[in-house]
């Protein structure tokens, strides 16, 4: 949450996986576009970007990612 923040992103929720990658969910009514969520998320931490998209049942927009290395915090 803190690399999100740092990044200046605000989401709806964020999960962990038991694989240690996590899903940020956005909320659905946002200007900033999905790649430039992308973009602030790899300028804060260095990640690797698994999937991205929306919720099929919410159009929610996401983005599943795992650190390559471990964030400053």
């Amino acid at each position: 949450m803190a690399v999100l923040k740092r990044a200046g992103l605000s989401v709806a929720e964020l999960r962990r996986h038991n694989d240690n990658s996590f899903s940020a969910i956005f909320p659905a009514l946002q200007l900033v576009s999905l790649e430039e969520r992308i973009t602030k998320l790899g300028a804060a931490a260095d990640i690797v970007v698994l999937a991205q998209g929306r919720l099929s049942n919410s159009n929610k927009s996401y983005i599943d990612f795992a650190f390559r290395t471990a964030p400053r915090l």
